[in-house]
């Protein structure tokens, strides 16, 4: 179940991004945007805390 879900937001945000893209049109600095999101989505990550 939980790669499912994983799988469901990789591709929720996968549009999110395309649809931001196609709005802004070409971007200068594509490596520093790629960058920026790859920082915020690994603030991103939800990890499973053991209850022990």
């Amino acid at each position: 179940m939980p790669a499912q879900g994983i799988a469901a937001w990789t591709l929720l945000l996968g549009a999110v991004t395309s649809e931001v893209y196609t709005q802004l049109g070409p971007l200068p600095d594509t490596p520093a945007v790629f960058e920026t999101l790859l920082a915020a989505s690994r603030t991103l990550v939800v990890t499973r805390v053991s209850a022990d």
